[in-house]
This record gives C-alpha cells, structure tokens and sequence, in this order.
C-alpha cells in the first residue's frame, strides 16, 4: 500500500488441481501447484505483475512456469541463498523445498536440542507434512499434529477448534499442569492491542519519506514471533508507535534521501543484512512494507472466547 500499488498474496485455492500437473509432478507441493492452477484457470489475470522468492525449489518452478507461460507485466525473482544440509542422507531428493531440508539436517546433525514434546502444524505445504514426518520418526517424544485447512470457513473454525480442545488435554496430561483461561484470556487481550498497535505503526510506514529504516521495519515481526500476547510486548509497540509519530510530525525519514520504496516479499536475509543497508545508502532504497507485517484488517482476538479466537487466527 505504500508503494501506491495493492498487493494481493497468491494462495492458490482447494479445488481440483488439473492443467497444472501436465507442468508440475503431482509430488510437487501441493500449494505450489495449486497456485499454478489458478494462475492457468485465469483466477489471477487482475495482476499487472508478479513478484517471487526462491524460497523453496516447488517456489522456483512456479515462478519459471508462470514467466514462460502465462502473459503478465512483469515478473520478478528474489534470489535467497541457502545453506546446505544433510538431508540428502534422510533420502531427502534436492526438488524437496529447501528450507524443510535445512530443518531435516538441523535434526540429522543434532543441531536441534531433543525435545520433550512436538507441537507441529503442516498448514501450507506438503513439503511441511513430510518434514514433520521425519521429526515424527527421529524423536519418541509424545507428538501433537494441528490439521489447518486450506480454506476459510466456519466448519473449518470449528474444526480447528475442536483440535485446540484436544491439544489442551494433550498438554495438562504431559505437563502436568491446567491451563488457566483467565490468563489465556489476559494474554489474547495483551495480543489484540499488539496488534492494534502493529496496524497503527504499519499505516504511519506510509508516509513520505518512510519514518521506518528497512533493518528496524523486521524487528516488530520478531516481537510478534518471541513475546506476543506479553505484557513487554505491548510497551515496545506502544514505545515505537511514539517515537513514530514524533518522526512523522517532524517530516524525519530513515534515509536522508528516499529514492526507492521497496516491498519485500517472504523472509529476510538474516545471513546479510548488510544488504538492507546498501539499499539504502547506494541507491536511497527503503522497505516500507513486508509480506509478514500485512495483518489482517478485522480484530479476529476476543478474549472472552479464547480458543475460538485461536482458531480464526490459524487461518491468517
């Protein structure tokens, strides 16, 4: 939104993949080619243009299907480095995603601590589905797995819903402890005003010249990963919308001179982030929004109804 163009995120959608498995092997990532389908179908026509990572190796024939087969305005590729890992000797082909061949290795080389429990969630991918698979056979840990489905609908609310209940009685039996839901409710309510906050800081990245440098546009979505729903949470939000307002009402920007304003899609480069600092300098680049930091509109957090608070936010 503040780059003056309305990103829409390519989820592909739940009905029958056809056309696209003449172009991606049915072994492919089901969400990659699901995306394709629509892509072939017309469903995204609207786009003037595409923008993709290398996220993942289903993510990189996507992208060279859709640069060679489907007529768009333009289509753009961020290449990300990836580190080599060892599961090649879990029998892990290089077409799996890389990213959830990382994960196999940290696992194969002991690079993960054994855990006690494993809570796992394959929701976007069958890559995640057979990663969890390999976690399931390495550790003989008790293990919980929380079906999310692909679409939005209120039978898949109370699906999920009903998977929480489940996985409260699988936590209090082998923790030993009750879950207290006055906290839980406190901690949705400390969750919700993040959140709030969050979409406060995110419309005041919209002005010109960007408040927000590219480095610290990333920390918030780290706070929201490590302490959401925490009271320490709630203060760096409230601190940080301050300090915005204060640069925005003296017309300061995170560079002295903003040439570029960047959209940065999936994750950040945190093995250099020397990078975001040479947008900057070299060319005036600034991040001003990120695919992680595009929250939903709607307060889906109500505290007075905390599990099924937690299962719409599943869905996002």
């Amino acid at each position: 939104y503040a780059a003056g163009m309305f990103p829409l995120r390519v989820r592909g959608g739940s009905g029958e993949i056809q056309e696209a498995s003449a172009y991606l092997h049915t072994n492919t990532c089901s969400f990659s080619r699901s995306c394709l389908e629509r892509a072939l179908d017309g469903t995204y026509r609207l786009l003037d243009g595409v923008v993709s990572t290398t996220s993942c190796d289903p993510k990189r024939r996507l992208y060279d299907y859709w640069k060679r087969y489907l007529p768009i305005g333009y289509i753009h590729l961020v290449h990300l480095p990836h580190a080599v890992s060892a599961a090649s000797t879990a029998g892990i082909p290089v077409e799996f995603c890389s990213n959830h061949r990382a994960m196999v290795g940290q696992v194969r080389t002991h690079a993960i601590p054994e855990p006690d429990l494993l809570l796992l969630q394959p929701d976007c991918c069958d890559n995640k589905l057979k990663t969890w698979e390999i976690f399931f056979d390495h550790y003989a840990c008790p293990r919980f797995l929380l079906d999310i489905p692909f679409t939005y609908r209120e039978e898949g609310i109370a699906y999920i819903r009903q998977q929480l209940d489940q996985l409260v009685s699988f936590l209090e039996t082998h923790s030993g402890k009750k879950l207290d839901l006055d906290r839980l409710a406190q901690s949705l309510e400390h969750s919700r005003r993040c959140h709030a906050l969050y979409r406060e800081i995110n419309r005041m990245r919209a002005g010109v010249p960007s408040p927000l440098n590219s480095r610290e546009v990333f920390s918030p979505l780290a706070m929201m990963l490590s302490l959401e729903g925490t009271t320490e949470a709630v203060s760096y939000f409230q601190q940080l919308r301050d300090d915005l307002q204060e640069r925005v009402a003296q017309g300061k920007g995170a560079v002295e001179q903003e040439n570029y304003r960047l959209f940065w899609l999936h994750g950040l480069p945190l093995h250099s982030l020397e990078l975001l600092d040479w947008f900057e300098r070299e060319h005036g680049a600034v991040v001003v929004m990120d695919q992680f930091s595009l929250l939903e509109e709607e307060d889906l957090i109500d505290p007075a109804r905390p599990l099924e608070s937690l299962a719409r936010r599943h869905y996002f």
